[in-house]
């Protein structure tokens, strides 16, 4: 075997992931959103009372309606603001935080 033969040779479990959204739940799915903070519902557009069942409920069956090769996934993603740290790095300088 040459150094270079892994190249060309494909490993017979190697799995490969692709990710898309599926659109029309959250408002983040708008091309319009320019949110600056966390919407409410965490921008699930559904507003009623049973909001988080039924879609969770809708999940499921996307799920059981997948081909054996695709499932769903649902991905909460935050960032925190500004935090005391980035406040002291700015005051003190980013040398004198890193000390």
């Amino acid at each position: 075997m040459t150094e270079d033969a892994t190249d060309t040779i494909e490993a017979p479990n190697k799995r490969f992931r692709s990710y898309t959204t599926v659109p029309g739940f959250f408002i983040q799915d708008e091309p319009t959103t320019r949110a600056s903070a966390i919407p409410p519902r965490f921008g699930l557009l559904d507003d009623s009372a049973d909001r988080w069942d039924k879609f969770f409920a809708h999940l499921a069956g996307l799920d059981e309606s997948a081909d054996r090769y695709t499932s769903y996934k649902v991905f909460f993603l935050g960032r925190h603001g500004q935090g005391v740290h980035n406040v002291a790095e700015a005051k003190y300088g980013t040398k004198a935080w890193d000390e």
